[in-house]
């Protein structure tokens, strides 16, 4: 199975920050808006990203729910930096992510990669 695109997290990171803002997840035509593509391309980056066990879903509205995210909306919180310049941080909800996104990011050549809220 491939890794996470790069719009599957940004769909993801959206997903988190709608549901911490206004306390529900967005819809499928939310999402749409939010990067200006048909709900048909969503509902494609729905299905990628539910085989991956990165979310689960319904057919009902705003039933969108991050793998790992309790309901106070906590995510693990990877962090990596390279020269001593901080190169960003991601949500991501499974240990599993976490080892993907590190390795990706030690590759990058990251000296310093920390991972919040991942226990053992």
């Amino acid at each position: 199975m491939k890794g996470v695109t790069q719009k599957q997290q940004n769909i993801l990171d959206f997903i988190v920050e709608f549901k911490n803002s206004e306390g529900m997840s967005p819809t499928v035509y939310e999402i749409a808006d939010r990067f200006s593509i048909k709900t048909s391309t969503v509902f494609a980056h729905l299905r990628a990203m539910k085989r991956k066990e990165l979310i689960t879903r319904t057919s009902k509205a705003r039933s969108i729910k991050v793998c790992g995210m309790d309901e106070e909306g906590d995510v693990i919180r990877l962090r990596g930096s390279r020269d001593n310049k901080f190169l960003g941080s991601a949500a991501v909800t499974t240990k599993n992510h976490a080892a993907f996104l590190r390795k990706a990011l030690e590759t990058m050549g990251c000296t310093e990669v920390v991972i919040e809220g991942v226990e053992g």
